[in-house]
C-alpha cells in the first residue's frame, strides 16, 4: 500500500509494521499510564475512563501469534477493565485463515472461501453504529 517510498525492496511499511506498531501499541497498554509513554510521547491514560456504550472491533490474524498476542484477548480485557459489555463487541478470528498484517489492504472483493473477512465485518460493525 506504501509502494514508491524510493527505498530498494521494502514499501515504506516494513518499519512501521511489525516493529513501531508493535512497541506502541505495547506502551499504550490498555490505556494505562506507565513509563514507556513518556519515552514514546504517547498519552492514553485513560483506559479505565471509556464510556461502557463505547462499540470495539477487533481482529485476530496469523501474525497475532508471531508475536505472542492476541487482539482478541486484548480487546476483552479493555472492554473489562472500563465495563464495557461483552455485546458491544465485536471479535473477528481468523487466525487460521487471514496472514495479512494490514487486512483493509486486501481485495476488497474477497478472494478465497471466506472472501475479505475484514471488509465484510467492519461494515456490519459500522452499520450498528448510531450516529452521534
Amino acid at each position: 500500500m506504501l509502494s514508491g517510498a524510493g527505498i530498494a525492496n521494502a514499501d515504506g511499511s516494513e518499519w512501521y509494521f511489525p516493529e513501531r506498531l508493535t512497541i506502541d501499541t505495547g506502551a499504550v497498554a490498555a490505556g494505562n499510564d506507565n513509563p514507556a509513554q513518556e519515552v514514546l510521547g504517547e498519552h492514553a491514560v485513560h483506559g479505565h475512563e471509556l464510556p461502557t456504550s463505547l462499540k470495539i472491533l477487533a481482529i485476530n490474524s496469523e501474525l497475532d501469534k508471531a508475536f505472542g498476542s492476541n487482539s482478541l484477548v486484548a480487546a476483552e480485557n479493555l472492554a473489562e477493565q472500563s465495563g464495557i459489555p461483552s455485546e458491544n463487541l465485536t471479535l473477528i478470528d481468523v487466525e487460521s485463515t487471514y496472514a495479512h498484517n494490514d487486512p483493509n489492504g486486501a481485495d476488497p472483493e474477497g478472494e478465497g472461501i471466506e472472501g475479505n473477512v475484514f471488509f465484510k465485518e467492519l461494515s456490519g460493525f459500522l452499520g450498528g453504529i448510531e450516529a452521534g
